[in-house]
């Protein structure tokens, strides 16, 4: 669960820009030279005091991802009683979250 959210009372006054690319229409083999990059970034050396892995953009979204696919996904009480009450006046299945 993301700590900033916890206990929020004003909007997160954050903006967010997503950009989504075609990799087919990069030059020949620039899937390849990439993974190369990345590869070789996370087999760099680890400095003794690091709190982890050599990471690159992704990683921390894929460990997640696998995390809840095997344990499920963490919402906050409020929403999932909201959600569950949405169920019940829809007459959906209901979520049991519990």
């Amino acid at each position: 669960m993301n700590p900033n959210a916890l206990g929020r009372l004003e909007p997160a006054n954050l903006g967010q820009c997503f950009i989504a690319l075609n990799p087919a229409f990069f030059p020949a083999g620039y899937s390849q030279r990439l993974r190369k990059l990345t590869d070789q970034l996370r087999d760099l050396p680890v400095a003794v005091d690091a709190p982890g892995p050599v990471l690159v953009p992704g990683d921390n979204e894929r460990i997640r991802t696998e995390e809840q696919l095997e344990g499920g996904i963490e919402i906050l009480e409020n929403i999932a009683l909201a959600l569950d009450r949405l169920a019940g006046k829809l007459g959906t299945e209901r979520l049991g979250w519990r």
